[in-house]
């Protein structure tokens, strides 16, 4: 506390007597004079008593003599640098209530000499928190002092320190709290005097944090604002880390536009806008209104006006230079370009000595300028908080709605926001609101506004494709393309030279360098995510893209055309699934692209449809051979319409996707249809290419197979032989001889020549195992052929190959995948026969498990699973229940 001397009073009244006498003229004479004297001495007396009295009454109680003094205490109060705001007003109000010594510790200063009793406040806020994860240098009760935590904010704090909590009070109360806290803990006299309005930090200069910056033009919080506590908390680590070299600390908040950057920049302004005496925030879109904004702040800090508006922003600088508590948020600072380039934020940077600049914009490119602990990126929100946030924003409690809509809106908060807003207005519920993005999706995002002031959400992506555009227009080029394809996964290197290319894309395809650089710019922008040679952009970008495109058709095209030449034509070939797994979702995406264009019936067919239609053939092939049966069915019906337009019914075309069709059909069990479909396929076949052309080959291999499912085993053989007859040109060891085999060996299991069937599939396995190795067809012939053993008496040779066999499948498809079902059904009855009945009984358990998972509770392929489980059961109640269960089911065939 600072001490004023006893002459002071003296003092006042010889300076008030100066004042006075030096208003008086010399014609007043003496007497005004003496009265002037007279009454300066009053005063100063007056004052002097009084300042006596308060000096009296706060030392302490005269000792008697030989009494010892008593103990000097030292109240310190120990802080984060980013907290002196906070800091110095809790010393203040200390210095208020006691006459102890007070004074200010900031982490990592060296500790004073321990004097006498000692009490540590430690200044404890969410800033404080943070930077405790990584700094060791706060103070930790060092000088034998006592530690009483003051939080300040919403801080988790110590959970055993002593705390004297202050969130969210007002300044007489804040005060309140922490005289009585720390008189009833011991660390202020008994007799401290009770707080008061002139006992106020603030009434004595000192700005209570609580109250928030002095200077402020702050836009009120977003009440949409949620789930950005952590980012908020890594905005205010980002700052506080250490000041840059040059002066202010930056932090960049960047991603694609509508993900919340604003609205991030303004939750972080007003929850520590305590912190800083000054808060300013400008709009950096334009050099025009970001200079506007800075105007404004030196008219308020009242930097003296001028006719050169560029010296007043100097003076505004060396303004700032004389504080380093102060906050500037350049909101949407994407102007022009990069750093560097005219009217960008970097020509209006900050000159103080020490503060903070927050960047909002959807520009990623901050290097420079930012060092990359500056630069966050603000992503779309979790699927469970969107979700939240659209059932609390309407009030419609329909979870599913709210999942699904927070699925297709991509998490943005705008565009939430948007759906909310429009479900209140509109007064429709969730569930009507997810229907009508199904139907227009395009003509919500272009249109819809919740109020005047705001845009419609398209608006925001489509200014920033117009600047990467008008820097480099094969730029937008690549984003039409894209547009037409998944949102994720995009293959960088997509464009190919041998596929005609409109627009700017041809360019690009010859000149990879071309080619990155428009990458990079819409990378630039947040249009897109580079990653490990894939692109990602988001679904609601691409929407607006395709409803800024003329000519879509163009467009389309190209991408069919690119997809179709890469993706493989052998999808048998297990080496080559990662690729088609990998261009499935892009294929999927350009067919329902296709259907949002329409069939064009009242058109010729066009190349878009012929392409589209073989690459959908080749993708429900892909799905049939990997059992995603649920997934085939609609590629390849829709293949099967575009093939009928564009080759006609009777087309080897057109019979090609019925006999996969078909095979769907029979890998789902509806057999009645698949036969249908199958007989269908062979006939046209049949007619177009001649009863002896090699190409009816893989009719007959399916026909024999399914024949067999109806127990029409002449009729089986019969197909076997012909499909012999066409492969004799092929050689002995040929792919489709073997094929062929496998069917004829398939059809005498059946009519129980095992022997026969052994020794066709014994050369069967033996081909694939030399041509394919560890293949699925391979395993499929192996699998058959340790069935034959087991019949056969070799139970351990086929139980060794069963073994291998499922490790084979389980890898390449998981364990619960539909074929490793069917290895499983032919393991129990060989486990059976070896005597192991628990471990029989396990393995048909298992694959029964995955057929009614996959399939449900009535699929066919339960009949023998059942039949066997009934033989293995040892209770005759549940070995009858298994029985009638597979009756019922092959009743209903």
């Amino acid at each position: 506390m600072h001490r004023v001397p006893a002459a002071a009073g003296l003092t006042v009244g010889l300076g008030t007597y100066a004042g006075f006498a030096a208003q008086v003229p010399p014609s007043a004479g003496a007497g005004p004079l003496a009265l002037g004297l007279f009454s300066s001495l009053v005063t100063g007396g007056g004052t002097y008593l009084g300042l006596l009295h308060e000096r009296t009454r706060r030392l302490p109680p005269a000792r008697e003599p030989g009494e010892p003094a008593p103990p000097r205490r030292t109240v310190a109060v120990s802080y984060h640098p980013a907290d002196s705001a906070y800091a110095e007003w809790v010393a203040a109000a200390v210095s208020l209530a006691t006459p102890a010594h007070v004074e200010m510790r900031p982490w990592g200063s060296p500790p004073a000499a321990p004097a006498g009793e000692t009490w540590e406040l430690v200044v404890h806020s969410s800033t404080s928190e943070i930077a405790q994860r990584g700094d060791e240098s706060r103070s930790d009760g060092r000088d034998g002092a006592r530690r009483i935590e003051v939080r300040v904010d919403s801080c988790a704090g110590d959970a055993e320190a002593d705390a004297i909590d202050i969130e969210g009070m007002a300044e007489s109360a804040a005060c309140a709290v922490i005289v009585r806290g720390l008189a009833a803990r011991g660390a202020l006299d008994a007799a401290a005097p009770a707080p008061g309005p002139d006992r106020r930090p603030s009434r004595h200069g000192v700005r209570f944090p609580g109250d928030g910056p002095r200077v402020s033009n702050l836009p009120p919080p977003d009440p949409g604002f949620v789930d950005r506590d952590e980012l908020t908390r890594r905005v205010r680590a980002a700052l506080t880390r250490g000041h840059a070299p040059d002066g202010a600390t930056a932090v960049a908040l960047w991603g694609l536009g509508g993900v919340g950057k604003t609205a991030l920049a303004a939750e972080y302004a007003h929850r520590y806008g305590g912190c800083y005496d000054i808060v300013w925030w400008l709009n950096a879109e334009s050099a025009v209104e970001l200079r506007h904004g800075l105007l404004g702040l030196a008219a308020a800090l009242g930097v003296r006006e001028q006719p050169d508006a560029d010296r007043v922003v100097a003076e505004l600088w060396r303004t700032l230079r004389g504080d380093d508590r102060w906050l500037l948020v350049y909101d949407n600072a994407d102007a022009d370009a990069a750093p560097g380039a005219g009217g960008s934020p970097v020509q209006h940077w900050p000159a103080g000595r020490a503060g903070h600049v927050v960047f909002t914009s959807a520009r990623s490119d901050w290097g420079g300028l930012i060092d990359p602990g500056g630069r966050v990126e603000v992503r779309p929100m979790a699927p469970a908080t969107a979700e939240r946030f659209l059932r609390e924003g309407t009030g419609d409690d329909d979870p599913e709605a709210a999942r699904e809509i927070a699925r297709v809106l991509g998490g943005l908060p705008l565009a939430l926001a948007h759906a909310a807003a429009y479900c209140r207005q509109a007064a429709v519920p969730l569930r009507t609101y997810r229907r009508l993005l199904d139907d227009s999706l395009g003509r919500v995002l272009s249109r819809f506004r919740p109020d005047d002031r705001v845009q419609p959400v398209s608006m925001t992506w489509n200014l920033l494709l117009a600047r990467a555009g008008e820097q480099l227009p094969a730029a937008l080029d690549l984003m039409r393309l894209w547009a037409m394809l998944a949102p994720v996964g995009i293959p960088r290197d997509l464009l190919d030279p041998a596929v005609p290319l409109p627009g700017g894309l041809a360019h690009l395809a010859d000149d990879l360098v071309e080619h990155d650089l428009a990458v990079q710019r819409l990378a630039r922008y947040s249009l897109v995510t580079a990653e490990a040679g894939r692109l990602h952009v988001h679904r609601l970008v691409q929407t607006a893209v395709r409803l800024d495109t003329e000519s879509a058709e163009e467009w389309l095209e190209a991408a069919v055309a690119l997809l179709e030449r890469r993706f493989p034509r052998d999808v048998a070939d297990s080496g080559r699934w990662g690729t088609c797994a990998e261009l499935l979702p892009h294929v999927l995406a350009v067919q329902a692209r296709h259907r949002e264009q329409g069939d064009g019936e009242d058109r010729p067919p066009s190349r878009t449809e012929r392409a589209l239609g073989d690459l959908l053939h080749r993708a429900g092939s892909y799905l049939i051979e990997r059992a995603g049966y649920a997934e085939a069915r609609e590629p390849l019906e829709t293949a099967l319409a575009l093939r009928e337009r564009a080759y006609g019914r009777g087309s080897p075309q057109w019979a090609e996707t019925k006999l996969r069709q078909g095979v769907l059909l029979y890998r789902l069990a509806d057999l009645a249809a698949a036969r249908t479909a199958m007989d269908t396929a062979l006939r046209v076949r049949a007619e177009t290419a001649g009863p002896d052309d090699p190409a009816l080959f893989p009719f007959l291999v399916w026909r024999c197979r399914l024949l067999i499912e109806f127990s029409e085993l002449g009729e089986a053989r019969r197909a076997a032989g012909a499909a012999a007859n066409l492969a004799r040109g092929y050689g002995d060891e040929h792919f489709e001889i073997m094929e062929q085999h496998r069917a004829e060996a398939t059809a005498l299991c059946a009519l129980g020549d095992h022997a026969a069937a052994e020794r066709l599939l014994r050369r069967v396995a033996r081909a694939f195992r030399e041509s394919l190795g560890e293949h699925p067809t391979t395993v499929a012939a192996e699998t058959l052929h340790a069935t034959a053993l087991a019949r056969l008496g070799e139970t351990g040779t086929a139980d060794a190959i069963l073994r291998r066999g499922r490790e084979l499948y389980e890898r390449l498809y998981g364990p619960g995948h539909p074929y490793v079902a069917e290895v499983l059904a032919r393991h129990g009855p060989v486990l059976a026969a070896m005597g192991d009945a628990d471990a029989a009984a396990g393995a048909l358990v298992r694959a029964r498990r995955i057929y009614e998972e996959r399939y449900g509770p009535e699929h066919p392929r339960l009949i023998p699973l059942l039949t066997g489980l009934a033989e293995l059961s040892g209770r005759p109640d549940e070995a009858t229940e298994l029985r009638e269960r597979a009756d019922r089911i092959r009743r209903r065939l």
